[in-house]
């Protein structure tokens, strides 16, 4: 279980740093294409482990230049990745934690807020900001 996990974040980070290098290999005289850059990450988000496939969908979602119902449509479909995320809730935060113990581990990597309950609520109040 815990391999098939590590193995799905090291395809993200893959993907994540090949869409880059794709477009840093284009030729000069050719403009980067936003949308086609756009869509591409969204094609890549079923690769991804569930909470870095939420929290991609979300930030796409809040760019400018987004129509109401694509909107809608991506805000959507992050909710159904964030109702898939293993980890229920963020653990919670000490004043003395230390990096060195699985505790401490857990709530330093908790930080992003990727975890169910968060990416849902985040979700929730795009979904509310945006109507």
């Amino acid at each position: 279980m815990r391999l098939q996990r590590v193995r799905r974040v090291q395809r993200a980070a893959v993907l994540f740093l090949a869409l880059p290098a794709c477009c840093f290999c284009q030729q000069p005289d050719e403009p980067l294409d936003r949308a086609e850059a756009l869509e591409t990450l969204e094609r890549l988000a079923p690769a991804m482990p569930n909470e870095f496939a939420a929290d991609m969908l979300l930030q796409i979602s809040q760019l400018p230049g987004q129509g109401t119902r694509r909107r809608r449509e991506l805000l959507e479909e992050a909710f159904a990745y964030a109702s898939r995320v293993s980890d229920p809730r963020a653990p919670r935060l000490s004043l003395n934690w230390n990096r060195d113990t699985r505790a401490g581990h857990r709530q330093y990597a908790s930080r992003p807020e990727i975890d169910a309950l968060s990416l849902r609520v985040r979700i929730a109040l795009a979904m509310a900001y945006f109507g």
